[in-house]
């Protein structure tokens, strides 16, 4: 499909020729508005024609040349960008650019003949619908993780099998059922059951999918950051898991496991104590349920739905619709008719329906393209061809954002923030209005979950999505799309050892041995040579050998996303570490990097190479640098500075760098800046205090975190030393009075509020009148001298959400009681004195017929001393943690 090209070339015109700060590399800015103009024609066209046969036939060549085009003009830009110029020189510069406009506006007007030739032929069928204007979709929308229709009977009887008393010993339950069937969103439902939740002690989930990975799992499990090192063998990591267990009564979930030797693998983590443990799998072959289970009343097979529940099922992918008129209602139970009770298919076609206009004529349009339903009797066929007809029907821009999925592994939890960070690197979100991009993003996403293409895992105190999934079988179509149209490049049966396909990709994520051969590069054409690259260290020929790179490749990636995770294992550091600096040869002099995500240590990147990139990278928006110690007692000797080069692209948006990593404050404004983590390790020619002191270049900077050095000392000497527009604050190690809190409540947008590890010192905390006039959340945790709290529901005014953690605190100020927005206080590991002042406070409340404040403690159990940590899985629960602190933990962090 054209969309990625076309939305990729627009983004880099609106960045680097039509940008104000970049108009001194224009010779004619005219030319550029045409190009653009032209490109926005393209888009437009292929909206509006995508069941035009003459249209599609087109599309490929669009693409081709709009990816050529986007070629020439970066290579100019890249050397542009890279060289220092004389004024003659310059204009030499600007000419050669203004060739290559010239001849790509030539190449846009061919394609518009044809184009024209289309519209204006007298045979056309293109559909009314006007996609674009369904963008944003409706949060009301029924996702296919919240339905459960015909399911009510199963669901009673495998939930009582879970919490019956007659049995103590540990049982495994299975769910078994083709792909689509719904035995997730079953499993899920009775993982989050009130009854359930308060049954067990412990409750854990983690997905498993086809390619399994013991040590993954488990790690998943513990979550726990030391567990991560490399030391930690996987009898280790068992270990632990097994005390964790030990004398508890669990429910664990293990989700789509493919084989009997997974499951024959893991077992012996799982104590059986007769404490009425139970285990619940769910599977699509029913094998592997076999060789779980020893008793077949335990196994319990998904069938598809009856037509009452099919159409139930897809009339709550229009929660405002009562009733459908005669005509719509016969059209749409064809359509569900034709989904064959596949609750997957059903969510699907009610997601493409709901975006339509409720018109018979459009409907019909659609219904008449299901037919293609019918002709096979093979339902994981059908569920494709549904996949197909719902992707075709997505506007151009959406096309984009979900075929970047593919990138993401199969299972695994997506973070949103960084997904919507990379779709704006890659040029996907449209720039409407003033509109700020990272909120069209979300809009853009809400519109695929409308759609069903996406399911939501958690989301955020304020309701914003945190993290997402793909079904399985979307995301197979996803990766097959994304392959078929040469963007992706991934590990799949016909490349199983890493070889880069022939006909090359524009995204790869993982490392081919191909790339590294000297004719690697050669062999493709330069418009599917990678431009992005987010490697993801769990293959097996990691430790292929890497070769270093002539000249002629020197300038032969340009590259605009680049993230590396850290290796998982010490075996293949070294390759690790190889490939980065291959990557930083071939980079040699690039500025077109917009995300950089890479992890600094003995194991990793060296830091000359990150900061060579960060000084020549005038496009940067996102850079990320985290830092993962090669062993356990690696800690405060690694520590790595950066300096003021980092600060060189007037394009940063988020930095985000872990502890043990300093850097320099920016010495300049940054208008563009949203996100600065930062950290000290207490470096000679940098301190923390330096840094605060120059946080206000950063007008427009809206989420801080800042770790300090431990035992440094931090003053708050200038009261506006924080951003005026900073809406979350996290402080970590900072070790500030209460006074200097009082000071930060003066910030008129703060919303959220973070004290984690000594954040403050000081027994008592008298807030200051006028503070504090937006904050809906308040954590503070281990913050060991805090005992006393003298403040008043007018110090909080608008306070949503209260978590205490780690504290000494004796009691919540009982004028809480008073505190009517207030709607969750949460407490772990505090005096039994705070916990019961919580409860004093909701029952005060009650009293007065406020019954929206919950009160949850979730002290973890005893296990945690161990060494194991609290953790978030993959279905929005967390692991290892008192059952009814499960929906507290997803809700607001």
């Amino acid at each position: 499909m054209a969309c990625v090209a076309l939305s990729s070339l627009m983004r880099t015109i609106e960045l680097d020729l039509l940008n104000p700060g970049r108009s001194a590399i224009v010779e004619d800015e005219e030319q550029v508005k045409y190009l653009y103009q032209s490109l926005g024609f393209f888009k437009e066209f292929l909206d509006k024609s995508k069941d035009n046969v003459a249209a599609k036939n087109l599309e490929p060549k669009i693409k081709g040349s709009v990816f050529q085009i986007e070629d020439r003009i970066e290579k100019k830009l890249e050397t542009i960008y890279g060289e220092t110029y004389s004024d003659p020189q310059r204009q030499k510069v600007q000419r050669r650019l203004s060739s290559t406009l010239k001849q790509a506006i030539r190449d846009t007007d061919d394609l518009k003949v044809e184009i024209r030739r289309i519209l204006y032929s007298p045979v056309q069928d293109f559909p009314s619908a006007d996609p674009q204007a369904s963008c944003g979709g409706s949060s009301e929308h029924a996702a296919a993780s919240d339905v459960m229709e015909g399911r009510g009977r199963k669901f009673k009887e495998i939930r009582d099998q879970l919490i019956r008393k007659g049995s103590s010993g540990r049982e495994v339950i299975s769910i078994v059922g083709m792909g689509g069937i719904g035995k997730t969103t079953l499993a899920r439902r009775l993982y989050e059951d009130p009854l359930v939740l308060s049954h067990f002690d412990i409750l854990g989930w983690t997905v498993v999918s086809q390619k399994h990975d013991v040590r993954r799992m488990l790690l998943d499990l513990i979550n726990n950051e030391a567990a991560k090192i490399d030391e930690v063998t996987d009898s280790d990591l068992a270990e632990k898991l097994q005390k964790c267990l030990r004398g508890q009564r669990y429910l664990i979930v293990l989700d789509d496991i493919w084989s009997t030797s997974c499951w024959e693998g893991i077992q012996l983590c799982f104590p059986d104590d007769n404490c009425g443990s139970r285990i619940l799998l769910t599977t699509r072959h029913k094998e592997v349920a076999d060789s779980a289970n020893d008793s077949g009343n335990r196994l319990h097979t998904l069938g598809f739905l009856n037509q009452e529940d099919s159409w139930n099922l897809f009339c709550k992918s229009f929660p405002g619709i009562q009733s459908f008129p005669f005509e719509l209602k016969t059209i749409g139970r064809q359509v569900v008719d034709k989904c064959h009770g596949l609750p997957l298919a059903i969510v699907v076609v009610a997601g493409v329906l709901s975006k339509l206009s409720q018109t018979v004529e459009e409907w019909q349009v659609f219904e008449n393209q299901t037919n293609s339903l019918v002709v096979t009797t093979d339902l994981s066929e059908q569920c494709s061809r549904i996949l197909t007809l719902s992707y075709n029907y997505l506007p151009l821009h959406l096309k984009a954002c979900f075929l970047y999925l593919s990138t993401v592994p199969q299972d695994k939890a997506i973070i949103v923030k960084r997904l919507v960070r990379l779709w704006i690197a890659e040029g996907f979100v449209e720039l409407i209005n003033s509109e700020n991009l990272e909120e069209v993003a979300h809009g853009y996403l809400q519109d695929l979950v409308d759609r069903s293409l996406i399911l939501i895992n958690n989301r955020h105190f304020n309701g914003e999505i945190k993290t997402c999934r793909m079904h399985d079988m979307v995301h197979e179509f996803c990766v097959r799309e994304a392959i078929k149209e040469k963007l992706l490049n991934v590990e799949n049966e016909q490349h199983p050892y890493g070889e880069l396909q022939q006909e090359g990709c524009r995204w790869l994520n993982f490392w081919p041995k191909k790339i590294l051969r000297r004719d690697g590069l050669r062999d493709l054409d330069n418009i599917y040579v990678p431009r992005s690259i987010l490697y993801w260290q769990h293959t097996s020929y990691a430790s292929s050998e890497v070769i270093e790179p002539d000249d002629d490749l020197r300038r032969g990636l340009l590259l605009r996303v680049l993230e590396f995770s850290p290796p998982i294992t010490s075996s293949s550091s070294l390759n690790y570490i190889s490939l980065l600096r291959y990557l930083g040869i071939c980079l040699g002099d690039s500025s077109l990097l917009r995300y950089l995500g890479v992890c600094l240590g003995d194991s990793s990147l060296p830091l000359g190479y990150l900061l060579h990139l960060l000084s020549r990278s005038q496009n940067l928006q996102t850079l990320i640098v985290s830092h993962k110690p090669s062993s356990i007692n690696d800690g405060l000797s690694s520590c790595h500075y950066l300096s003021s080069e980092m600060w060189a692209s007037q394009e940063l948006s988020h930095v985000e760098c872990s502890y043990l990593i300093s850097l320099d404050p920016p010495n300049e404004v940054k208008e563009k800046l949203h996100t600065l983590y930062c950290g000290d390790d207490d470096h000679p020619e940098v301190g923390l205090n330096n840094i605060l002191e120059n946080l206000h270049h950063l007008n427009q900077l809206e989420t801080l975190k800042i770790t300090a050095a431990i035992n440094q000392n931090i003053c708050l000497r200038n009261p506006q030393a924080f951003p005026q527009n900073l809406k979350e604050l996290t402080l970590f190690h900072t070790r500030l009075r209460w006074k200097h809190i009082n000071i930060i409540g003066n910030m008129p947008s703060l919303q959220v509020l973070k004290l984690k590890r000594e954040a403050v010192c000081g027994k008592t905390w008298e807030p200051s009148d006028g503070g504090f006039r937006q904050l809906k959340f308040l954590l503070i945790d281990y913050c060991d001298q805090f005992q006393y709290w003298e403040a008043t529901p007018d110090h909080y005014p608008v306070l949503e959400r209260l978590v205490m953690r780690n504290c000494r605190l004796k009691e919540i100020p009982n004028s809480f009681e008073d505190m009517i927005t207030l709607c969750l206080i949460e407490i772990s590991n505090c005096t039994t004195s705070l916990l019961n002042s919580a409860h004093q406070i909701q029952k005060a409340q009650q009293d007065l017929g406020n019954y929206q404040l919950v009160v949850r403690d979730v002290t973890p159990f005893s296990g945690i001393g161990l060494g194991l940590g609290l953790g978030m899985l993959v279905l929005s629960a967390p692991i290892l943690v008192p059952a009814l602190a499960m929906v507290a933990l997803c809700q607001i962090m």
